[in-house]
């Protein structure tokens, strides 16, 4: 009996100390919100990054663009291999990347030695001791025109309610053996968001056609940010249109097609209908959109995180000399 009564001091103790030790993280994390981290690491959302390729490839840019747009979770550097491989096994002109850490961006651009990377920080509050996710585009080509566009998020009063709330759920898991650190505390704070557009080349009959590539990753639907950052969006690839200029836009868009087609088809977008893409909802979210007569849209299976990538390929006309497909 007295053994028993000792164990469950012990556990009593246990947890004691392990809200301590949490409530006191999220008091800190909270304080230091309060008194100026909010604005410095808002003040970095939007930031942007050329790298420029360490060793210049041949470039060949025919009849037939093949993009790619993948999630990769905040995974990027350490699945490098793979997204080298899905680059160059399906030959494409551009990879666009959401949810990459910025800590990633300069070991990328070795795994990628011979391309173009793009990046545009999104947030700097969110994993922010990776400095922050962003989205980026890697290409072949020298970019063109490149601009980028931040989508501002909550509050701050309203950052703090959500992660004080956070908090107590992050408390609660802890206690209960759960684990998962501060995940509830951080997703109050992923709150910014950005696009990124670069201009590549593409050959239409005897001539090189500027094609505008535009990539961006928006809040979940049901936080109110979504609300705000959605038509913003919306702007941001208005202006980016252009009559007689292909554009692609692929995008993490956090919301269901219904809601996505409506505002795509005015502006002149189709795309194919999907499978799933969030393997987490088993929801169709992401989305490959262009302005182009002959183009196919569909998911591929791996590389996967808890994403599907979408891939585009969009067809012109070849020389009338030139009969010959990229496959031959």
């Amino acid at each position: 009996m007295l053994m028993e009564r000792q164990i469950v001091q012990a556990e009593r103790g246990g947890l004691a100390r392990k809200l301590r030790r949490w409530g006191t993280l999220g008091s800190l994390a909270l304080t230091g919100l309060v008194n100026g981290g909010w604005h410095h690491l808002d003040g970095k959302a939007g930031n942007l990054q050329h790298i420029e390729p360490a060793l210049e490839s041949i470039q060949r840019i025919d009849n037939q663009l093949n993009i790619v747009s993948f999630n990769v979770h905040g995974r990027a550097y350490s699945r490098s291999t793979e997204l080298v491989k899905l680059f160059e096994g399906n030959d494409l002109d551009a990879l666009l990347l959401q949810e990459v850490r910025q800590n990633d961006v300069e070991p990328l651009s070795a795994a990628f030695y011979n391309k173009h990377l793009v990046y545009v920080l999104a947030d700097g509050k969110q994993d922010a001791a990776s400095g922050g996710l962003g989205n980026m585009i890697i290409t072949s080509q020298r970019p063109e025109e490149i601009s980028t566009r931040s989508f501002s998020g909550n509050s701050l009063g309203d950052t703090i309610l959500r992660s004080a709330r956070g908090i107590a759920n992050d408390v609660k898991k802890q206690l209960s053996g759960e684990g998962g650190g501060l995940r509830n505390f951080r997703a109050g704070l992923q709150e910014d968001r950005a696009a990124v557009a670069v201009t590549i080349k593409a050959r239409v009959r005897d001539e090189l056609k500027d094609i505008r590539i535009i990539t961006s990753h928006i809040s979940p639907s049901h936080q109110s940010s979504h609300q705000r950052q959605f038509p913003q969006l919306m702007d941001y690839v208005k202006e980016n249109t252009k009559d007689n200029q292909v554009t692609v836009v692929c995008a993490d868009l956090n919301v269901r097609p219904d809601k996505v087609q409506p505002e795509m088809e005015p502006l002149g977008y189709s795309t194919k209908r999907t499978g799933p893409t969030s393997l987490t909802t088993g929801k169709v979210i992401d989305y490959c959109y262009h302005n182009h007569d002959k183009g196919n849209v569909w998911t591929l299976r791996a590389p996967h995180s808890d994403h599907y990538p979408v891939a585009a390929e969009l067809l012109f006309p070849r020389p009338v000399y030139d009969r010959r497909s990229r496959a031959e």
